[in-house]
C-alpha cells in the first residue's frame, strides 16, 4: 500500500513539472525579450528618414511613424500627389529698371510772319454766284507772327481760279500787332461758264517774302464759289453810258423816287432824316441831278450817301415793300465823288422777304476814276413782297468825308 501511494505521488510531481515547464516556454515565445544594441536604432532611424525624404522627391506619399506604432501598415492603394509648383520669387537683390523719362518737347519758334484763318466773312466755301457778277471775298486773318503788319504788306493771288483778282494788292493803310486780327477783301468776277471755282492766297512782307497760315506759315487760304445761273449782261463804258431806261425797258420801282419812303439809319443813329443834314459827320441820304462823279461825268437822278463818320461805320436804307415781276432787274452804277481820295467803300444790296435779310450782292469801290455798273437778274424772286436795303460802310481805318452815289438805282424789265 505505501508502495502504490508512493507511486502515484512521484507521478502527479512530474506532472506538475511539465505544466509549468510548457508555461513557461509559450510566455518566452509570445513576448520576447531580446535585448538590441543602441547603435543600430539610431542607425535604423537615419536609414529610415533618408528614404522618406527620396520618397517625397518623387512625389510618393510620405508617412512618418506615431510616436506610439510599433509598426506602418502600407496602404492598399498607391496615390500620386501632384506637386504644384510655386510663384518664382524675385531675389531682393535683382536691380529695379529706372521710370522712363518721357521727352521734353522742343519748342518749336514763332516765325516773324505768319496769319491764321478766322472766318469767312462773306462767301462761304461753295456759295452759289451768277455767272459775270461781281463780289467781294473778305477773309478775316489773325496775325499769329511775332511781326507787326503795315502798309508794305500785301495780299496776293497765287494759284487756282483767279476770278479777275489782282497779282498782288495792299493788305493794309494802318498796323495790324501781333494777336490782332483784320477783315482782307479782294474784288472779284464770277466766270461765265456753270462749275465750281476756288482761288487761293496768301500774303507777302515789305522784302518780297510770301507767308500763309498754318503753324509753318505754308498754306493757303481760298474763295470756293459755284457758279451755275444763266449769265446776266455785263456793261462796259468807254464813253457816257445812258442810265434811263431804255424805251423797252419798262420802269417798275425807282428807288431815288422812293428814297424819302425808305426807313434810314446809320451805326450811330437808328433814324436818320431823309435830305442833307447841317452836319455831314452824321450821315446822309439825299437825292441830286447832275453832280459830277469821279468818271468825270455828272447824271440824273442820282441817290447820294454819306456813312456816318466812324471807324467801320455804315448807312442803310430798308426801302417799302415790292412783289418782284417777272423779268425783273436791278440795275445801277455806283461811285465816289469827284474829289474822292484813295480809300474804299462796300456797296451791298440785299432784300428782306418774311423778316429774313439776304446778300443779292456785294461790291467793294476804291477811287479809281471808274463806275461799276451792276445788273442783278431777280428772276429767283418771282412772286415775292420784298424789301430792298441798299448799304454803303467804310472799310476799316477810311474816316474820310466822300460821298458815295447810286445812279438812278431801279427796277426794271
Amino acid at each position: 500500500m505505501k508502495s502504490s501511494m508512493k507511486f502515484a505521488f512521484v507521478v502527479l510531481s512530474l506532472f506538475l513539472a511539465v505544466s509549468v515547464l510548457s508555461a513557461c516556454s509559450l510566455r518566452n515565445q509570445a513576448t520576447p525579450t531580446t535585448e538590441q544594441n543602441p547603435g543600430l536604432i539610431y542607425t535604423a532611424a537615419a536609414q529610415t528618414v533618408a528614404a522618406q525624404l527620396t520618397q517625397a522627391a518623387v512625389g510618393t506619399p510620405v508617412v512618418f511613424p506615431s510616436a506610439t506604432a510599433a509598426q506602418v501598415q502600407p496602404s492598399p492603394t498607391a496615390q500620386v500627389v501632384v506637386v504644384q509648383p510655386s510663384a518664382t520669387q524675385i531675389p531682393t537683390n535683382t536691380p529695379v529698371p529706372p521710370t522712363p523719362v518721357p521727352p521734353t518737347p522742343t519748342q518749336v519758334p514763332v516765325p516773324c510772319d505768319r496769319a491764321s484763318f478766322v472766318k469767312d466773312v462773306s462767301y462761304v466755301d461753295d456759295s452759289v454766284i451768277a455767272p459775270g457778277t461781281n463780289f467781294v471775298k473778305t477773309w478775316r486773318l489773325k496775325n499769329t507772327g511775332t511781326c507787326t503788319w503795315n502798309s508794305s504788306y500785301s495780299l496776293i493771288f497765287v494759284s487756282g481760279d483767279s476770278m479777275g483778282a489782282p497779282a498782288s494788292q495792299q493788305l493794309t493803310t494802318a498796323t495790324v500787332a501781333p494777336g490782332d486780327s483784320i477783315d482782307v477783301s479782294v474784288n472779284l468776277v464770277s466766270p461765265t461758264t456753270a462749275k465750281t471755282y476756288q482761288g487761293f492766297f496768301q500774303l507777302r512782307n515789305g522784302s518780297g517774302v510770301n507767308f500763309g497760315i498754318g503753324l509753318d506759315a505754308k498754306s493757303s487760304f481760298w474763295v470756293k464759289v459755284k457758279v451755275s445761273t444763266p449769265p446776266t449782261p455785263t456793261f462796259t463804258a468807254t464813253v457816257q453810258p445812258t442810265l434811263t431806261p431804255t424805251p423797252s425797258a419798262a420802269l417798275q420801282y425807282d428807288l431815288v423816287a422812293k428814297g424819302p419812303d425808305a426807313t434810314w439809319s446809320t451805326s450811330s443813329n437808328p433814324t436818320l432824316p431823309w435830305g442833307d443834314p447841317s452836319e455831314d459827320k452824321l450821315g446822309m441820304a439825299v437825292s441830286a441831278n447832275g453832280e459830277k462823279m469821279e468818271d468825270g461825268y455828272s447824271y440824273a437822278k442820282e441817290l447820294v450817301t454819306l456813312p456816318v463818320a466812324v471807324d467801320s461805320g455804315y448807312i442803310r436804307g430798308v426801302y417799302p415793300e415790292y412783289t418782284v415781276q417777272a423779268g425783273d432787274h436791278f440795275r445801277t452804277a455806283i461811285g465816289l465823288s469827284a474829289n474822292c481820295s484813295n480809300i474804299k467803300y462796300r456797296y451791298q444790296l440785299k432784300y428782306i422777304e418774311s423778316g429774313t435779310e439776304t446778300l443779292l450782292g456785294e461790291w467793294l469801290k476804291g477811287c479809281d476814276r471808274t463806275l461799276i455798273f451792276i445788273d442783278k437778274d431777280l428772276s429767283g424772286l418771282v412772286g415775292k413782297a420784298v424789301n430792298f436795303v441798299l448799304i454803303v460802310s467804310r472799310e476799316p481805318g477810311n474816316l474820310t468825308l466822300n460821298l458815295t452815289y447810286w445812279v438812278f438805282p431801279r427796277v426794271e424789265h
